[in-house]
């Protein structure tokens, strides 16, 4: 399996992965990227402690960048579903 290094936009600076991590393809190596985006900001969320992580950007083993993912990106869909979750809980069924 291809290695995929995940370097971390944190305050501005590239926190460099130097062990790198398997996964089968670009794909999949963009899903770790986000699981870990989302892990960071819901750490965020339960300590109250703000995350300075701006995106993880995703390149391969000769240093070329292949895919970078905002934090806005990997936590829009969850955090779209769940306002809507709970405009519907707050409203009602047949309210507006």
């Amino acid at each position: 399996m291809p290695l995929y290094y995940m370097h971390v936009v944190e305050d501005g600076e590239r926190l460099l992965d130097v062990e790198g991590t398997e996964s089968s393809d670009i794909d999949a190596a963009r899903a770790v990227a986000i699981r870990g985006i989302r892990s960071v900001v819901a750490d965020s969320f339960s300590t109250g402690e703000p995350s300075s992580i701006t995106a993880v950007e995703i390149c391969d083993d000769a240093g070329n960048l292949l895919l970078s993912v905002t934090v806005a990106e990997a936590v829009e869909a969850p955090l779209t579903r769940l306002l809507s979750i709970v405009q519907a809980s707050t409203t009602g069924p047949g309210q507006s």
